[in-house]
């Protein structure tokens, strides 16, 4: 299981990998997988074969060898987001899928007391989108090369579209101050996701 793509797939690039990305299904899309699996793998061979032959006695995985596996293997793969934000790739094998958001039962987070301001946005958000509600924007531990631009973009699309977003950026440090839509943007710190998806 994973939280991002992993496969190859020539319908869009790895995340890693920094490439512009249009609708048009492209090889050098595909080639971007082995890119940052070698680029990664380079760094963290060491440090996990030494584990997988010390604790697991299992053989060394040579530089290439690692980021095919599952699909030469034929190894059952469950990728962890909505098949409504990004559906499963039509060229992944049958044993990979987008299974969509995993919460445990019982975790303890839905326990989560919301601050009084979220709550007054999130019903706010409802009301002037007819019931719709928020949109979430998130970027986890993703840091972006150009904030301020991203912010700028962020700006225009929430000008363009008339959403409210709930923002959580996380390790990027986004802020948005425009007065035209600030009151359609709110700045969310730690959340457990849980109790936010629920509510956006």
């Amino acid at each position: 299981m994973f939280p991002q793509p992993w496969l190859p797939t020539k319908y869009f690039p790895h995340p890693f990998a920094n490439m512009r990305f249009t609708d048009v299904p492209q090889a050098k899309y595909y080639q971007s997988y082995d890119w940052v699996d070698n680029v990664m793998w380079r760094g963290s061979a060491p440090i996990q074969n030494a584990f997988r032959r010390r604790y697991l006695g299992l053989p060394t995985i040579h530089l290439g060898e690692g980021g095919h596996t599952y699909l030469t293997r034929g190894i059952p793969f469950a990728f962890m987001w909505s098949p409504a934000l990004v559906p499963k790739p039509p060229d992944w094998p049958e044993e990979a899928d987008v299974v969509g958001n995993l919460i445990l039962p019982g975790s303890g987070m839905s326990d989560y007391k919301a601050p009084q301001d979220l709550l007054d946005f999130l019903d706010a958000a409802k009301a002037a989108t007819g019931g719709l509600g928020a949109v979430f924007v998130g970027f986890g531990s993703c840091v972006l090369p150009d904030p301020e631009g991203f912010t700028n973009m962020l700006v225009e699309a929430v000008k363009l579209t008339k959403e409210h977003i709930v923002l959580q950026s996380s390790w990027s440090k986004l802020e948005v101050t425009d007065p035209a839509i600030r009151d359609r943007v709110f700045m969310l710190g730690p959340c457990p996701h849980d109790w936010l998806f629920e509510h956006v």
